[in-house]
């Protein structure tokens, strides 16, 4: 039943971030609905899916360590999203995952991630950076190859390579995300 009117309110809710953190207090409030949540993310042909990857970066970021024992089904399904309202915020949560990865500061996330599921991260991050991705997207994954460039010392001059052979097309957030990479990098 609560599923249901779960449901129902992800349906409703718009990209207004007060709606989100709404449906997103209801997962939190009830954690036997995120197991829910996450499924939902990955219906990729119901538009059901871009509300709750929306809810999901909400909750993501007040629970990370809900994501933890799902994190090889996140991370196998995260390239199946459809929708540009879809990739932005699974392309956040995959930043959000690199910086766990790679902080000072010990978290059950950092402990959970291994060499696998880095692996895969990069595939993705890659995937989406020279893929016709909007802007947000494409800025999320340069940051997280940024972060993953720290333990795969071939990520960096790939990343390089793709920056400058593309930066004269993308928009001035891209170029700025790029410039900052770049500085770190070089």
């Amino acid at each position: 039943m609560l599923e249901k009117e779960f449901e129902e309110v992800l349906r409703q809710t718009s990209a207004l971030r007060k709606h989100r953190q709404l449906a997103a207090d209801m997962v939190l409030d009830n954690p036997a609905l995120f197991e829910h949540l996450l499924n939902l993310c990955f219906r990729v042909k119901d538009e059901i899916s871009y509300r709750a990857c929306w809810v999901l970066e909400f909750v993501y970021k007040e629970k990370p360590v809900w994501l933890v024992p799902r994190l090889d089904y996140f991370l196998e399904n995260a390239s199946s999203v459809q929708f540009d309202q879809s990739v932005r915020p699974i392309a956040k949560i995959c930043q959000m995952l690199a910086e766990a990865a790679f902080s000072k500061k010990p978290s059950d996330t950092k402990e959970a991630l291994t060499d696998e599921h880095l692996e895969k991260l990069t595939e993705l991050t890659f995937d989406w950076l020279i893929n016709d991705e909007k802007v947000a997207a494409k800025a999320y994954a340069i940051h997280s190859l940024y972060l993953l460039g720290i333990k795969y010392d071939w990520i960096y001059p790939e990343l390089l390579r793709v920056l400058e052979q593309d930066y004269s097309q993308h928009s001035a957030a891209y170029k700025a995300a790029a410039r900052n990479v770049l500085k770190k990098i070089s």
